[in-house]
């Protein structure tokens, strides 16, 4: 099964193999650090083992799965991963960014708190995803034939995207059971 690295509300990895805790912006990319399956042990060594916990991990649904937290009391920098096998932490399945905002970003810029205009700016063209109003919605299905439907081309992962609307916006605004195609 291939790692899939999934950006919450957007999304955020490492490409170097030091971690550089002074940068502004992380770099968090299909090439980078977590496309390698790092265990809990090299996560420690590159990251500061006080930096990694075990905790539980919203999978959606009102279901939660073990997982590793890291940076799980620096909310912009916390990422959650979860594992092939809980017990034997030798495969990354998921990497997840969520939250309001974060020192995570992808190659492209985009991170959480991206809008969806700057979204469509880097992909170059209207893109399309699920309505919003349950656990799934607002996942980027199609990138269409924009720049970014090859980000994660050939690498043995996949970025995915979740937006959230503005606050102001509600289920009972029609937003809720729609599929977007232009953003």
């Amino acid at each position: 099964m291939k790692p899939y690295l999934f950006l919450g509300c957007l999304l955020a990895s490492c490409t170097s193999p030091h971690f550089n805790e002074t940068a502004d912006t992380k770099l968090f990319s299909c090439d980078g650090l977590f496309s390698a399956n790092p265990g809990p042990e090299e996560l420690a060594d590159l990251f500061g083992s006080e930096n990694l916990s075990e905790g539980e991990i919203d999978v959606g649904e009102g279901i939660s799965e073990p997982g590793t937290l890291l940076f799980e009391q620096q909310l912009n920098q916390k990422i959650a991963i979860l594992w092939d096998s809980q017990e034997q932490k030798h495969r990354i399945r998921q990497v997840r960014i969520s939250g309001e905002a974060s020192s995570w970003a992808t190659e492209s810029g985009i991170s959480l708190g991206s809008s969806l205009n700057e979204i469509e700016g880097i992909n170059r063209e209207p893109f399309r995803l699920s309505g919003f109003g349950w656990d799934y919605g607002g996942t980027v299905t199609s990138w269409g034939s924009g720049v970014l439907r090859n980000a994660d081309a050939g690498n043995s992962c996949r970025l995915t995207l979740r937006l959230a609307p503005a606050s102001d916006l509600t289920a009972e605004s029609g937003i809720a059971d729609s599929w977007y195609s232009q953003v």
